[in-house]
């Protein structure tokens, strides 16, 4: 039993190591390769933890970044009626497989997920993305998810490092760049 319970958790962990990779990406195409890889990582960490809610919705949450990951190159996958449907299906999921009150809190953030994975731009994603991470965590505690409580809190570390590096960093720099470009210049004397 202690052989297959650390092989459960560390089918998890090797999800935490990718979705950490994810947001040190800044092509939302590379951020949803990642999601998807460690997506499917997690399906398997809970059918092996017998957390039936969280792995019906990790299966959602695959097929919405294939579809996701498609929307830039294909007419079907740009359907601006995609992120309604996966909502749709995330609360019909989650209710279909309702454990209590923890199934709520991931079907919340789940739902926030499929916004932010279907805006075009990194920063927005980052920052929705880390209204996600308290949802899910608190769900991996009650299910027993220790490669799940990881993995938000690095996930979310992440997400910060990559909001500063990206979008923070980006901001202070061309704020000063600009400031000092337009600096006037002092007269010799």
């Amino acid at each position: 039993m202690v052989f297959f319970e650390v092989i459960v958790q560390g089918v998890g962990f090797l999800a935490l190591i990718v979705l950490i990779l994810m947001f040190q990406r800044n092509k939302r195409s590379e951020i949803l390769l990642f999601k998807l890889v460690g997506t499917g990582l997690f399906f398997a960490h809970f059918l092996l933890l017998n957390a039936p809610t969280a792995a019906l919705l990790n299966l959602v949450i695959i097929v919405r970044t294939i579809v996701y990951y498609h929307k830039e190159s294909t007419q079907w996958a740009r359907n601006r009626i995609w992120p309604t449907v996966f909502a749709i299906v995330i609360l019909m999921f989650g209710l279909l497989m309702w454990e209590g009150v923890h199934s709520m809190l991931i079907m919340i953030g789940t739902t926030v997920a499929t916004i932010a994975f279907w805006l075009d731009n990194p920063k927005y994603i980052r920052l929705l993305t880390l209204l996600v991470s308290p949802c899910w965590f608190f769900y991996h505690v009650i299910s027993g998810s220790y490669a799940g409580m990881f993995t938000e809190l690095f996930v979310s570390s992440s997400v910060v490092v990559g909001i500063i590096r990206f979008d923070l960093w980006r901001y202070l720099k061309v704020k000063y760049y600009t400031h000092t470009l337009n600096k006037p210049a002092l007269a010799d004397e």
